[in-house]
C-alpha cells in the first residue's frame, strides 16, 4: 500500500465495468471495488481482459516452459 496500490491475490473477478474516470470490479463473493485503474495479471487466458473487452492480437499457449539457467 506504500504507493497506493491494493494488491489482491486469488480473487475471482466476475464483472468489469469501465467509465471515463473509474473502473468498477465485481468479485465472485459479491464484493464490489471501484478504482481508477485495473491491472489483470491473470495469464494468457485472462478473464479480466475478456471482461474488460480488451483485444489480444497475439496467441497463447498452454505449454509454457519457465526459463531455467
Amino acid at each position: 500500500m506504500e504507493l497506493g496500490v491494493d494488491l489482491r491475490r486469488s480473487q475471482e473477478v466476475t464483472a468489469v465495468h469501465q467509465e471515463d474516470d473509474y473502473v468498477q470490479i465485481t468479485l465472485a463473493d459479491g464484493e464490489m471495488l471501484t478504482t481508477r485503474y485495473l491491472v489483470g495479471a491473470d495469464g494468457g487466458h485472462s478473464i479480466v481482459r475478456r471482461l474488460s473487452g480488451t483485444d489480444f492480437p497475439g496467441g497463447t499457449t498452454d505449454d509454457f516452459k519457465p526459463f531455467q539457467r
